[in-house]
């Protein structure tokens, strides 16, 4: 073992870098997290000798910290052995003495900090002279240097101002699995607080999502998300108490900046999430308004029933499909039931009843109210909530066709939160419906900036290309986010309408066929196959399509919008129109794209369709 003054630490391809906690092979680093890391330090400070698992949990779980001890260390020496390659059956460094303790088994030099150009002679580890000789003499000068180098990173602030950040996926390190959601949300609390400051970039949780397991070094993920810093860290739930440990990295040095951990009972969750948003902000020496200050600063007790409920809400709701929106539903109306007057579980269900009602998995007349309904009962009782005023600008745009209140509820929660992501994407959408494309372009691409490699953000700037009549700019934004997600659903469907007006059928068919592979029998793009066959010539593809809806329609909720697509595919405009009067009575969502959409061509220009254009409020009466 080489024990250079920075405080590196070599054996074999590896080395350790006390200073910037991490682990390093062939000039690649491995991202461990710091239970994991701060074992390897501890076998390397004794090579040779038996660590017993009472010095382990004495050293790094002291006694006042709640934990299942054998399960956290059982993870801890599980990752490490990964990251190290190592195997249990045949070790190469970590060896297990059952039931007793943990030892290291490799091969070391030792030399002391001030070393000379003399090397030290290789030191076997297991039990050898060498390896005795260096326990008893070496170990403790370098487990004080490397104890100084470490409390020096802890307390010396960085040098530079970060304006750009993102929070990693924390990790589950709960006995229960099922805890899971819980570091889940405790990410995504972290994020909105850090998102709330306004001199901060921080990337949305699309994004980060995709380095979930995987080990990417931090000066790539640094340039995938265009950051100058990342946080990771996790999460420990046991009984109603929670420890949260969490890591603030340097990017472009590759180096820890700051560490801490926190512990608290479950109603004192959005304090510790704000204490440590507050820590980080103040380690990247963040420019805080005296608001931002109030915010990170205030003490917020709540019901621990009710929360844990919302973060498991909230868990469903980012996954965006039906039966999980019917779940975040529950969870939701779970939380009210713990607490009636808790503002973000009705933000949390105006939200998935919005979701509800735009993928027509409910008729509108059902999904909207509800989700209005909610959304103003959050603004009653918390109005600086941004999420709610999102949520409520969306109903009043697919639902009341209040273009002019749907600006402003979308203005509203922009004010209160200018980087939610959410906001501003729904906010892209309203202005391309509206026809304010370069508008909307902007709107989209600032939140593609807040969260790069989210493909539902990229998607949507297909999207706004798309009905901007940018057909060229949308095949190649849609066919570069399918391959950043091949199985994406909705990037399918609307490379899909792109190749179907650009008269590529072939393809059209295809991306239809492969967003219908993942959506199942959703009648959004049941419909679109059947305007595809009609258009093509496969007229009698398009009546058995007709056919399909009509039974689907004895199960679930059909869209009439679809079902007159349909018909204006076959040239049927009588039917068309009845269908169009239809979807115009259930206040269908899609109405909303009926002035822009390429695939009713051929009643454009009609009285009945310009009458219907003035029902939905886009043509003026």
């Amino acid at each position: 073992m080489t024990i250079a003054p920075t405080g590196r630490i070599r054996f074999e391809e590896f080395e350790v870098d006390r200073d910037a906690c991490s682990l390093s092979s062939s000039g690649a680093r491995i991202k461990l997290q710091q239970q994991p890391f701060d074992l390897l330090v501890v076998l390397l400070e004794q090579p040779g000798r038996l660590v017993s698992r009472d010095e382990l949990r004495e050293r790094m779980w002291p006694s006042d910290t709640f934990v299942d001890f054998d399960h956290s260390l059982n993870i801890a020496v599980n990752k490490l052995r990964a990251a190290l390659n190592d195997s249990a059956d045949a070790p190469r460094f970590i060896e297990t003495v059952p039931r007793r303790g943990y030892r290291f088994v490799g091969t070391l030099e030792a030399e002391p900090a001030a070393a000379s150009d003399t090397p030290a002679p290789p030191v076997e580890a297991q039990g050898s002279r060498s390896a005795l000789m260096w326990s008893a003499v070496a170990v403790v000068a370098v487990a004080a240097a490397l104890s100084a180098v470490w409390m020096a990173r802890r307390n010396a602030p960085p040098a530079q101002v970060y304006q750009s950040i993102a929070v990693l996926s924390l990790e589950n390190f709960s006995p229960d699995p099922n805890d899971a959601y819980l570091a889940d949300g405790i990410t995504d609390e972290l994020t909105t607080d850090l998102a709330k400051i306004s001199s901060l970039r921080v990337i949305s949780r699309g994004s980060v999502l995709q380095f979930r397991g995987k080990r990417v070094p931090t000066p790539e993920i640094g340039r995938l998300l265009n950051v100058q810093a990342i946080v990771e860290g996790s999460v420990t739930r046991s009984g109603d108490r929670v420890r949260v440990t969490a890591q603030l990295i340097d990017v472009a040095g590759d180096r820890h900046l700051w560490a801490e951990s926190y512990e608290r009972s479950v109603k004192d969750l959005l304090g510790l999430q704000r204490e440590v948003a507050a820590a980080i902000a103040d380690r990247i020496q963040a420019k805080l308004t005296a608001s931002e200050r109030a915010m990170l600063a205030s003490t917020v007790e709540v019901n621990p029933d009710a929360y844990l409920a919302y973060i498991k809400g909230r868990a469903f709701w980012n996954q965006r499909t039906r039966p999980a929106l019917e779940k975040g539903v529950a969870a939701f109306e779970d939380a009210i039931s713990a607490d009636p007057v808790y503002a973000r579980a009705y933000a949390g269900l105006a939200d998935c009843y919005t979701a509800l009602g735009y993928g027509s998995y409910l008729p509108p007349n059902v999904a909207f109210p509800k989700a209005e309904a909610a959304a103003s009962r959050a603004m009653t009782l918390d109005p600086d909530l941004a999420d709610p005023h999102a949520s409520l600008g969306y109903a009043k745009l697919y639902y009341d066709w209040d273009f002019v209140g749907a600006n402003l509820e979308f203005q509203r929660a922009l004010a209160l939160d200018p980087n939610g992501v959410t906001a501003l994407d729904w906010h892209s959408v309203y202005l391309t419906a509206m026809g304010r494309f370069d508008e909307a372009r902007t709107e989209i691409r600032r939140a593609r900036d807040l969260d790069p490699l989210s493909v539902a953000t990229n998607t949507d700037v297909g999207f706004v290309d798309y009905y901007s009549g940018r057909y060229d700019d949308a095949l190649k934004q849609l066919r570069a986010t399918i391959e950043m997600s091949p199985a994406f659903p909705l990037a399918h469907l609307w490379l899909g309408r792109t190749y179907q007006e650009q008269h590529d059928y072939k393809n059209a068919l295809d991306e239809y066929t492969a967003a219908a592979r993942v959506l199942g029998s959703w009648p959004v793009t049941m419909a679109a196959i059947g305007h595809l066959h009609a258009v093509s010539g496969r007229r009698d593809e398009a009546r058995r399509v007709l056919g399909d809806l009509e039974e689907l329609s004895r199960r679930e909720y059909v869209t009439p919008y679809g079902v007159a697509l349909v018909h204006a595919g076959l040239g049927d405009a009588a039917s068309a129109f009845e269908w169009l009067d239809k979807a115009v009575a259930d206040r269908s969502n899609w109405l909303v794209w009926l002035k822009l959409d390429p695939r009713f061509a051929s009643l454009r220009g009609q009285p009945r369709f310009n009458a219907l254009l003035r029902r939905v409020g886009l043509e003026a009466p």
